[in-house]
């Protein structure tokens, strides 16, 4: 029973060497030395973040050491229960023996109000005549741009803040940056950050949701703008204002 055994750990032994001496051979990174039928892997999905378009070109590599019969499917959904597996404008380009291209252009998702809201995936048949299938793939939409206000009005004396403040929100991607403007009314200048010009700048303001720009006024009237630009990259175009006053050493008036 002994000398069974014995025998038994070394064929297996030599079993993983060879399976692992071919896969270090091999220049596609395996999933498993273990996987001896058939060695598959889908990878390289575009579009990756997010897009600003509702029409979208969707790409996905896969390998499979075996090859494959060039026919494929996709299905896809926008919130919703799957579409029916359909081949209609997929295209199968052939990288090399192993490995295949599937791209499907212009399909239509809509805006993502959660990451995982757009999702597609892919199909392709085996030499066996089976389906390999690949998981399901988020498309990230952002149609929409995000917006901001400013908090920052009215009049001030002693009770300055210190900060120029605002909120901003977005209903996809989230917001990424927002950025103001601040001209006097004394001479309607700009400011740069560290002095006064007569064309605008935009300023970064620190945060996102809750946003503030450091800013010590002299006594006088000021106006602001703000605009949020979200994670996929749109833009505000219509843009936030308020105005504030600094009155030293006197009061507000009422």
């Amino acid at each position: 029973m002994r000398a069974r055994a014995l025998v038994g750990i070394i064929l297996f032994s030599l079993l993983f060497i060879l399976l692992l001496t071919a896969t270090q051979a091999s220049s596609v990174p395996p999933e498993s030395a273990f996987k001896m039928v058939s060695l598959e892997e889908w990878y390289d999905f575009q579009p990756l973040g997010w897009v600003t378009s509702t029409l979208v070109t969707c790409a996905i590599k896969v390998y499979n050491e075996s090859g494959f019969i060039d026919i494929g499917q996709y299905q896809y959904r926008t919130g919703g229960d799957w579409n029916a597996w359909t081949s209609d404008g997929l295209q199968i380009t052939p990288i090399d023996a192993t490995r295949r291209l599937l791209t499907v252009a212009n399909l239509s998702f809509s805006h993502s109000l959660t990451e995982n809201q757009n999702q597609i995936r892919f199909r392709i048949k085996s030499p066996l005549d089976v389906w390999i299938e690949s998981g399901a793939y988020s498309v990230r939409v952002d149609t929409i741009a995000s917006s901001s206000a400013v908090n920052t009005t009215g009049c001030y004396s002693t009770t300055w803040p210190g900060a120029i403040t605002g909120i901003a929100s977005d209903s996809g991607s989230g917001v990424n940056t927002v950025e103001i403007t601040l001209r006097r009314n004394s001479d309607h200048r700009y400011y740069n950050g560290s002095s006064w010009q007569p064309t605008p700048v935009w300023l970064s303001a620190t945060g996102t949701n809750n946003w503030a720009y450091p800013f010590t006024p002299s006594e006088g009237t000021y106006e602001v703008q703000s605009r949020a630009t979200d994670v996929a990259g749109n833009q505000q175009t219509s843009y936030s204002q308020g105005t504030f006053t600094l009155m030293l050493p006197r009061p507000c008036l009422k």
